[in-house]
């Protein structure tokens, strides 16, 4: 994957990107990935860096929980107006 590769061939990344230890959170479908799993556990132990991944029967595609956290906002009152709401089917990774 295009993350994984670039977290493997740069290793200043996160220097570049924050002051503390680094730390990355693998989530929703791709975290069930054995493979990814693995990959990613040994690469952060050889970099020092901290990894949290939730048990695989957590790790479903997370479209559920963006749902289920809309349901929540509706129930305790807060909406969205869609006029004021900016839709990108792709966030890119930096801000520039």
């Amino acid at each position: 994957s295009y993350v994984f590769d670039l977290l493997a061939q740069d290793p200043d990344f996160f220097s570049r990107t924050q002051d503390q230890r680094p730390s990355i959170a693998l989530v929703g479908g791709v975290a069930a990935n054995k493979r990814i799993r693995s990959d990613l556990s040994e690469l952060c132990e050889n970099r020092g860096w901290d990894l949290y991944v939730p048990p695989p029967t957590l790790c479903t595609d997370n479209g559920v929980m963006v749902a289920w956290s809309a349901v929540e906002k509706i129930t305790l009152g807060y909406a969205d107006d869609p006029q004021d709401t900016e839709v990108c089917a792709r966030w890119p990774f930096s801000s520039e």
